[in-house]
């Protein structure tokens, strides 16, 4: 079950990796807002 979420994750990044300039385009704004989440997780 742990092997299962960590592959999942590892996915994840690659799948933010590759799209990270649409990625931010999109909640830039939301990070400007102050989003303690997505501050957290730009920085």
């Amino acid at each position: 079950m742990l092997f299962y979420v960590v592959l999942n994750h590892n996915l994840l990044l690659q799948v933010l990796y590759v799209n990270k300039d649409w990625f931010w385009q999109r909640y830039s704004a939301i990070d400007y807002s102050g989003d303690k989440g997505l501050s957290y997780f730009r920085r």
